[in-house]
């Protein structure tokens, strides 16, 4: 909020951070390119001084499409005892010599600082299974110690939610065990175990032939090849 000589008023653009409004009516505000804008309430803000020190300010109109609040230094001087100093570095609302609000310098501007408007958002209970979803189908424990840990604002699970069977994960999840590299058991007589496998399609042979069949001995090594 920009510290305003020339101000008439106190200004802000931001409607939901004024407390106690009430709608104002044949309220004309001359914005400095000579347009009129009406503006639609009145009410209270609060700025941070640069100290910490938190002071409320009423009397201040929500002007629609306001880029900047403005802190009306004449305004404020209305007050018994309030002053307005301005230095190089930083400018003070005190009264009666004792600083109210500090503000700071920026942009050749001096600015006091807005707490940002704290929206209020009620959270539901939802069941573990939505949350699987909403997550990315991130793994059911993991969910359950983001809310048993409150590590995540919002995430609330509804109280003796069963842990699905997610057929999504089922599908695209699941994993086969590695083949071995090596034969676990090898065969002890010739014939007791043949491998085979088909090969193709292949480019026509000159007999006609695209796929072969082959069959392996697995004690013997001895091997068929039919095509």
């Amino acid at each position: 909020m920009i510290c305003d000589s020339g101000a008439t008023s106190h200004l802000i653009g931001q409607e939901d951070i004024l407390e106690n409004k009430h709608p104002v009516t044949n309220t004309l505000v001359m914005m400095g390119d000579g347009r009129k804008i009406k503006a639609k309430s009145t009410g209270t803000i609060k700025l941070i001084s640069d100290d910490g020190n938190t002071i409320a300010i009423s009397n201040v109109l929500y002007v629609p499409g306001l880029r900047e609040g403005l802190f009306s230094v004449g305004k404020a001087c209305d007050s018994e005892g309030i002053h307005v100093e301005f230095g190089a570095d930083e400018c003070r609302v005190t009264r009666d010599g004792t600083t109210l609000l500090r503000g700071h310098r920026r942009d050749r501007h001096y600015r006091f600082t807005i707490p940002t408007a704290i929206k209020h958002t009620a959270y539901i209970a939802t069941s573990l299974e939505t949350w699987h979803h909403r997550l990315g189908h991130i793994h059911y424990q993991a969910i359950e110690h983001m809310n048993k840990g409150k590590l995540v604002d919002g995430l609330t699970i509804i109280s003796g939610s069963d842990t699905p069977n997610c057929r999504s994960c089922a599908l695209h999840k699941g994993t086969k065990r590695p083949k071995p590299k090596e034969s676990t058991t090898k065969a002890s007589t010739i014939g007791y175990r043949i491998h085979t496998d088909i090969a193709g399609p292949f480019p026509e042979s000159a007999t006609g032939n695209r796929y072969y069949v082959s069959f392996i001995d697995e004690k013997s090594r001895m091997a068929w090849i039919y095509f």
